[in-house]
């Protein structure tokens, strides 16, 4: 009997809010219309979405009905998972905070503490969840966070039951207040990209290169929501492309690396530090090798150091939720090329060769002013950085009975140093007494290269040492018992 009797007490209330006139009851169902949308892009935390202002709702008179009281209104929100394994989120228990009064004309929106109110307001006893575990659509602080997939998202407005206590009836039908949304991917395939720049000189101690800031990568969560947000680990790869192809490579199943927080479209240039620790630090456990061995390329310091050839540096990402979650970028992307090159030429005298006169074992030279040495700059097949290059240039007295290899222990007898050019203009009239015809004389060139260079020069920087004669002899009348060398 008491079912009947509050059956009948709801009857009579619908009947107080509205007159039917000329119309068939079944058209003044409900007395209000609802309709919602939501604004892409959306995020898998629905409260954050209500906040943000991206969930919004209207609700008006339904013209159908002549009301004799414009009813109190709360809206109730449900959530339907439509694509991939459904589940659903709904208000119950009554409990609203937020009332909405009904105009008799125009249209309304509920506010964002009214949408609030109908997910619950955080409050877990006003949210029921089925088809699903709750603590996979609910965070420690109970908002909604929902798994990718296509949703239906319903409001619909409530009316107070003045007849009995907390008790609600529905004001608007189940479909009209209903739009549908996509939760994209959180961790989407090649949802990161990576950008790297190698800048030279490369050292070919990679450690070293990567600590004086030669080796530049850019990270980059690409996503359509600014809001979004995605923790990654990132490897390194270092590949030798030629002359010997081999590969050194972070374990893919290392994860003592540090996480990498990353916000949408917010581009992050890695430290050395973090650099390094794409490569485990460079701890051999946790390097894999193919086509070589560590200890192959370890110097008397224990240091790597790469030979000569050209490599590639890349760098990838996985996805990080309790662990390594999937590749977050393109594992053949993200990569920068560099040459290795620390062994080069010494330089060698070009001029006065083209002076010589080959009449003598020691070629002469002509008796000119100024006298033009020239030699060539030390040549590597990637080339040097000649802006941080210097020569010192000497020259030393060969007495007769000298090789010119004794000849450079001699004193000098000319000495320039801190060169900038690989010609040198000795002006004999200026310097009258270096030059003396008739004798011979050694000249040699040092290459000045930094002494933390990546480019190590043959011999020490040093030329070949090469001898001349300074023209011919003068010609003295002989008398007896002296004698002229030739």
């Amino acid at each position: 009997m008491k079912i009947f009797s509050f059956v009948a007490r709801f009857l009579c209330f619908l009947l107080t809010w509205c007159c039917c006139t000329g119309v068939g009851a079944q058209t003044c169902s409900y007395p209000v219309i609802v309709s919602t949308t939501i604004i892409p892009p959306v995020t898998e935390n629905l409260n954050q979405m209500i906040l943000t202002g991206k969930v919004r709702s209207t609700f008006r008179q339904n013209p159908s009905c002549n009301l004799l009281s414009a009813p109190t209104i709360y809206a109730s929100a449900r959530i339907e998972r439509i694509s991939g394994s459904p589940f659903t989120i709904r208000r119950v228990g009554g409990m609203y905070t937020v009332p909405n009064a009904v105009p008799p004309t125009g249209i309304v929106s509920f506010s964002n503490a009214a949408l609030l109110d109908a997910i619950g307001n955080n409050n877990p006893n006003l949210i029921a969840v089925s088809g699903i575990a709750r603590s996979s659509v609910l965070d420690a602080n109970n908002n909604i966070v929902l798994p990718e997939g296509t949703y239906r998202f319903c409001i619909t407005a409530y009316a107070d039951f003045p007849q009995a206590s907390n008790a609600y009836v529905p004001a608007s039908d189940s479909v009209s207040g209903c739009t549908v949304f996509v939760v994209p991917p959180a961790n989407p395939p090649n949802g990161v990209v990576i950008n790297t720049r190698f800048a030279p000189p490369a050292n070919p101690n990679i450690f070293q290169a990567i600590m004086r800031g030669s080796v530049i990568p850019t990270v980059t969560y690409n996503n359509a929501n600014p809001g979004r947000t995605s923790e990654v680990k990132l490897f390194g790869k270092i590949e030798a492309l030629s002359p010997n192809p081999f590969v050194i490579e972070t374990r893919p199943d290392y994860n003592a690396q540090q996480l990498l927080n990353l916000q949408a479209n917010v581009p992050v240039q890695l430290s050395a530090g973090q650099v390094t620790d794409a490569f485990a630090n460079f701890n051999p456990a946790d390097l894999k090798t193919t086509g070589i061995s560590l200890d192959q390329l370890r110097d008397k310091n224990n240091n790597l150091v790469l030979p000569e050839g050209v490599y590639r540096i890349c760098f990838y990402a996985q996805y990080w939720k309790d662990g390594l979650a999937g590749l977050a970028s393109n594992i053949n992307l993200g990569c920068a090329t560099f040459n290795i090159c620390y062994k080069a030429g010494a330089p060698q005298f070009t001029q006065p060769v083209s002076n010589f006169t080959l009449s003598n074992a020691v070629p002469s030279i002509r008796v000119t002013s100024p006298v033009i040495f020239t030699w060539t700059p030390p040549v590597a097949t990637c080339g040097i950085n000649m802006s941080t290059i210097t020569y010192d240039f000497e020259i030393r007295e060969m007495f007769v009975s000298q090789t010119v290899t004794d000849a450079i222990n001699n004193p000098p007898v000319f000495l320039k140093t801190g060169l900038r050019s690989s010609t040198f203009l000795l002006d004999t009239m200026l310097n009258k007494q270096v030059l003396q015809r008739g004798k011979m004389y050694v000249i040699r060139v040092k290459v000045n290269s930094p002494v933390d260079g990546p480019v190590i020069i043959d011999n020490g920087g040093y030329s070949r040492v090469q001898a001349f004669r300074y023209g011919d002899a003068e010609v003295i009348n002989e008398t007896p018992g002296t004698r002229v060398d030739p």
